[in-house]
């Protein structure tokens, strides 16, 4: 991947989500998963601290929790499926995390009324240096749909059918992501 599109989601992420000196990062990731790209990467501005959540706990949602808990993490990636376990965990009182992101598969349950912190929603194939569209925070109200929001500045993100056409709001097409963070490499996928 281009050193280019690795900067530019650094920059974006900070930017959009806010990231400060004083937060506390997880590092949840497998080291073969794209993701833990986006997580140790984004800690190098503006240099928040970075807890690798130790293997043993990853696979845990009650153990995750804790571990949020004892390290006073703010900001943390969890892959889909452990998201969608902490959502039906009760959470303590008095984390201090404020942002939730998860991606790398769909996102099919919802957080809880009343959840304080919000979970934001990320797709993005390896192509694209990891995220090429962000939505959240992701409604508890049945009635909202759970997307995958729109392109992030760096990237263009379009659905086209069958002839490369733009589609209409709602109708089914391939996804073309394209912009900064690529290779020269095509990709598209199913919307």
């Amino acid at each position: 991947m281009p050193h280019t599109g690795l900067a530019a989601l650094v920059r974006w992420h900070v930017e959009a989500y806010g990231v400060r000196p004083d937060d506390r990062a997880t590092q949840m990731a497998a080291a073969s998963y794209d993701a833990c790209v986006w997580e140790v990467c984004r800690t190098w501005q503006p240099a928040p601290a970075c807890s690798s959540c130790p293997t043993w706990c990853r696979l845990s949602p009650p153990d995750i929790l804790r571990f949020f808990q004892q390290h006073a993490i703010t900001l943390s990636f969890v892959p889909t499926p452990l998201a969608e376990g902490l959502l039906q965990e009760d959470w303590p009182a008095g984390l201090a995390l404020r942002q939730l992101f998860t991606g790398g598969d769909r996102l099919v349950k919802r957080p809880p009324a009343g959840l304080r912190v919000p979970l934001l929603n990320h797709y993005g194939p390896t192509e694209s240096s990891v995220v090429a569209t962000a939505s959240g925070p992701v409604s508890a109200d049945p009635g909202v749909p759970i997307g995958i929001g729109p392109g992030d500045p760096r990237h263009a993100v379009y659905v086209l059918d069958e002839h490369g056409g733009l589609c209409g709001v709602g109708l089914p097409g391939e996804l073309f992501i394209g912009g900064m963070g690529w290779r020269a490499a095509t990709c598209a996928a199913r919307a």
